[in-house]
């Protein structure tokens, strides 16, 4: 949704330049040399509240996709199913870093990860998930 609404801003800008979208001055340019993929996850959030899924219960179970997004913050959409498969999808650009949330790895092949394509959702079908001992 950031990418999304960078690049809508970056087009409609006073100086937008089809021929020169990431010069310098740019706004475009702006935001792709500031952009950081992922977040950090804080051992302790006292204004989380339960907010976030646990990323270990996953669709189901308590802190899962279900009980956060299902069951709460689209429960009144109409479609919160469809509204969580579409939230989940930025997964698909970056990589699971164990400083970050504890996990490792990339959601689609390495040379894929930085490309803005559904590698994570055929990802998810294709190959499946689940802990490396």
């Amino acid at each position: 949704m950031v990418i999304a609404g960078e690049a809508m801003m970056g087009r409609t800008a006073t100086d937008y330049s089809a021929t020169g979208y990431y010069d310098a001055g740019q706004l475009a340019q702006t935001f792709r040399d500031n952009f950081k993929a992922g977040r950090t996850t804080d051992a302790e959030c006292e204004w989380n509240v339960g907010l976030m899924p646990n990323p270990d219960n996953g669709c189901q179970g308590e802190n899962g996709l279900q009980d956060i997004f299902v069951d709460n913050i689209f429960a009144t959409s109409g479609e919160p199913w469809a509204l969580t498969l579409a939230i989940n999808g930025v997964h698909t650009i970056g990589r699971a870093n164990p400083e970050n949330s504890g996990f490792d790895g990339y959601w689609s092949t390495s040379e894929q990860q930085g490309i803005f394509n559904n590698d994570y959702y055929a990802s998810l079908l294709l190959k499946g998930w689940g802990p490396e001992y």
